[in-house]
């Protein structure tokens, strides 16, 4: 079997890097996560966003009649994913990956006409509105309503983690039906921010950023804000949470970190010795290259079932669990090897790594949770892919 990408798919890699350089500004670049977002980078990010949508780019694998790119597919969608979490630029991932070919599948016809074109042209963001403050990872007992009013929706509940700004849209769990099986009366709805009864609350959250809480009071959407059918909203999460695992959580930095770790073991020493040199580094540092080139293998199968066509089932859990520990363990290297210095933040100026492996302890430990958690996939893998019994 052959692993390697095609010409044609090293050539769209290649095509995007170039892209990237010129459209992604290093002073924007070579912030750290959190500076990203300050206001002064507001317009190289709005620049570009446009010339994303400019080249059709968030709409990889779409069908043509919705803005689609014809000849390029869900691997396309995977290797720009990919690229672009490698530097940091911001290309709403779950937008590309997630909710337009969800909306293309399943959506009303107001989603397909007014909510694709902004997917399409960068102008829209959705936050994922599935957890909440007593449910956790188990998200089948969610407790947030929505009940049939005319042509109407009225929810009352809450979520925790999504913060949605100005104009953004929230991709909401809600029970619509109370007496159904705990699966089987869930249902999915688009809600605006902005909307009368939506309010958001910001948490501060270990990596020095922030995440939010959403609530819902007697907040009212019009009916076709449905996604698919009323009460099949569960077949859709999985749906959603398969795509999520898969290409929604940035995984294209982690060559890179691999590679700073390997200049870091060259250039440092101890007691007149590079640390490349010692045996325990070489032997960890090669496990973890070897690590990171196995999920490099995960990742695109994974994309090209998507691309066929393919009904994922256990191979999105699989990815999931192989791709945020091997971050972790690769955090706990850095930290090793490091020492003291490994835990100051980029802000110091004396961060090894430029406070890469600060962020990757703090960040990793959220990401090892969000989408599902490590143990959640364990179970997903154990009942679903080995056919084990419950109890």
């Amino acid at each position: 079997m052959d692993f390697a990408w095609s010409d044609e798919q090293n050539g769209f890699r290649a095509q995007i890097r170039e892209f990237l350089e010129d459209a992604w500004p290093e002073e924007v670049r070579s912030a750290d996560r959190l500076s990203r977002r300050a206001p002064e980078h507001e317009g190289a990010i709005r620049r570009f966003k446009d010339m994303v949508a400019e080249r059709g780019w968030y709409s990889i694998g779409w069908p043509e009649e919705y803005g689609g790119t014809g000849d390029l597919t869900a691997v396309e969608r995977f290797i720009l994913s990919d690229e672009a979490s490698r530097v940091g630029a911001p290309l709403s991932l779950y937008n590309v990956n997630i909710m337009g070919p969800l909306i293309i599948k399943h959506g009303s016809p107001w989603m397909k006409s007014e909510l694709l074109p902004r997917i399409r042209d960068g102008e829209i963001d959705f936050t994922l509105g599935f957890t909440e403050p007593e449910t956790g990872s188990d998200l089948a007992n969610l407790s947030t309503a929505a009940y049939r009013d005319g042509d109407e929706y009225v929810i009352n509940g809450s979520k925790m983690y999504g913060r949605p700004g100005p104009g953004d849209i929230m991709y909401l769990a809600v029970r619509t039906d109370p007496d159904a099986p705990l699966r089987d009366g869930i249902s999915l709805l688009f809600v605006e921010h902005g909307r009368e009864g939506f309010t958001v609350a910001s948490m501060p959250t270990l990596d020095g950023g922030e995440v939010g809480a959403t609530f819902y009071d007697d907040v009212r959407v019009p009916a076709d804000h449905l996604l698919g059918v009323e009460n099949r909203g569960w077949d859709y999460v999985r749906e959603a949470l398969d795509l999520d695992r898969t290409s929604g959580i940035p995984y294209g930095h982690m060559p890179l970190m691999r590679d700073n770790l390997i200049a870091f073991i060259k250039e440092t020493k101890v007691d007149g010795r590079p640390l490349s040199e010692d045996p325990w580094v070489r032997d960890r540092l090669a496990q973890l290259v070897i690590d990171q080139e196995a999920g490099d293998v995960l990742q695109g199968m994974t994309a090209s079932k998507i691309a066929t066509g393919m009904k994922l089932r256990t191979e999105s859990s699989v990815l999931k669990i192989f791709m945020t520990e091997l971050e972790r363990r690769m955090g706990e290297f850095g930290t090793e090897i490091a020492g003291p210095l490994g835990s100051l933040e980029p802000a110091s100026g004396e961060a090894p790594l430029d406070g890469q492996i600060w962020a990757t302890h703090k960040f990793n430990v959220a990401i090892t949770i969000a989408g599902g958690s490590s143990e959640i996939q364990r179970n997903i893998i154990a009942l679903q892919g080995l056919g084990l019994p419950r109890d």
